[in-house]
């Protein structure tokens, strides 16, 4: 049976790859050495009958530093993505339906890994139940690949294993006392079955259930106050690779959020806003997975139309079930976008980060800081330059140091022919 899947699978997208793939070349050729400015083109709505579609032809190449791994662990790599997609909107009296479809092309940098044509299918009916009630039902179909290799495979060059992911979710959304709280209770099922034949070791399909609920409400002007509560029962089908059954790792998890906001309004001071938090994830299982407790802040400020500074920091306490081991890790960031003129803008980003073993007291901490220059040479070229310093220690020790020079020049056709 898994055979059949993967073979429907691999005759589909090996004719849409042929297509795609002179699309995937052209934007890597435009993308030069690094991520470019050009953005997506807006196209006019059509109707169609009573439905009415919206197509978003996206010439945005989205860049990505890392990719997170199916094992947890995250590997330094360049995921370049291009994402076309269409919407088809029928709206009624009180309802509407609507259904998206998107295609993700992307090519990764990262050694071990291949290109990839994946595609996502999204529904979604609202129906309202009143003035201040909703009901909302969503499906996805999403029929991907793992990333970009794993750490704990011996042949790191395999080709990813692709899946197939299911979502059914149900929300109820209320609003209360004239609208400042804003509360959404809601359920839903996760599937993931693997296509290929004969997974890597350890993939396994999966079926999870889950119930969740988040409530807002704004306290003061300016101040919100958020809480979310989601419950996963995540269980794996099939035998692992040792012969146990995959019922041995099966697991609940639970997610806690409290957090808050605030935008004050201060004269001469410009745009200003504030959120923490606190969030832990809780795993009840048999194994060494994790729990997760973190402690997040983040500051956005606008003090002028053309400057703007965002700044996040967090620290997260990680403890492995049944091992004497507990992990600090402390991170900061900060970005400053300066735009100069309607052609030039300059942004400037930094980050460190501390990573603390309890029981050995062994540290990592990595340092990074890099500055870009943008010019829009026209209306439909843009070229850059940055230049950027990473540094990583271990233990009192240098083991990482580079510094890199990048350039980079992006052309978009949508915007040469004025669409």
């Amino acid at each position: 049976m898994q055979q059949s899947k993967a073979a429907r699978s691999a005759s589909g997208l090996s004719n849409f790859q042929g297509r795609v793939r002179a699309l995937q070349l052209s934007a890597a050729i435009a993308l030069g050495m690094a991520p470019p400015l050009a953005h997506a083109i807006e196209y006019e709505k059509f109707h169609v009958g009573a439905i009415e579609v919206i197509p978003d032809f996206n010439t945005k190449v989205t860049p990505t530093g890392s990719v997170l791994l199916p094992n947890g662990e995250e590997e330094s790599a360049e995921l370049l993505l291009f994402r076309p997609r269409i919407k088809a909107v029928v709206v009624g009296e009180r309802r509407q339906f609507s259904s998206t479809m998107e295609v993700q092309n992307g090519i990764y940098s990262a050694a071990g890994t291949a290109d990839y044509v994946d595609w996502k299918l999204e529904n979604v009916a609202r129906f309202e139940l009143g003035p201040k009630r909703s009901l909302k039902f969503r499906t996805e179909n999403f029929n991907t690949h793992e990333g970009a290799g794993t750490t704990n495979l011996v042949d790191a060059k395999r080709d990813p294993v692709r899946f197939l992911t299911t979502t059914f979710d149900v929300d109820y959304e209320q609003s209360l006392w004239n609208r400042r709280g804003q509360l959404v209770l809601g359920a839903g099922t996760f599937a993931k079955d693997y296509l290929a034949a004969a997974p890597r070791p350890g993939a396994k399909d999966q079926a999870d259930n889950h119930v969740s609920g988040s409530f807002r409400f704004r306290v003061l002007p300016g101040a919100d106050l958020q809480l979310q509560y989601r419950a996963r029962d995540i269980d794996y089908l099939g035998e692992s690779t040792d012969g146990n059954a995959g019922t041995a790792i099966d697991r609940r998890e639970v997610f806690t959020y409290v957090g808050a906001s605030w935008e004050p309004t201060i004269a001469g001071t410009g745009k200003l806003r504030l959120a923490s938090g606190y969030k832990q994830t809780d795993n009840g299982a048999p194994q060494t997975i994790a729990d997760t407790t973190a402690w997040e802040t983040n500051l956005r400020w606008q003090p002028l139309q053309s400057a703007t500074l965002t700044f996040a920091a967090d620290r997260s306490l990680r403890e492995r079930f049944g091992l004497d081991r507990q992990d600090s890790i402390s991170s900061y960031r900060y970005n400053w976008e300066q735009r100069w003129a309607s052609q030039l803008k300059t942004t400037l980003a930094g980050s460190f980060s501390r990573n603390v073993n309890a029981s050995t007291q062994r540290a990592n901490e990595g340092q990074g800081i890099k500055l870009r220059l943008d010019y829009a040479y026209s209306t439909w070229v843009d070229m850059f330059v940055a230049f950027g310093h990473d540094r990583r220690e271990t233990a009192g020790r240098i083991s990482f140091n580079q510094q890199n020079v990048m350039f980079g020049i992006a052309a978009s056709l949508d915007r040469l022919f004025g669409r």
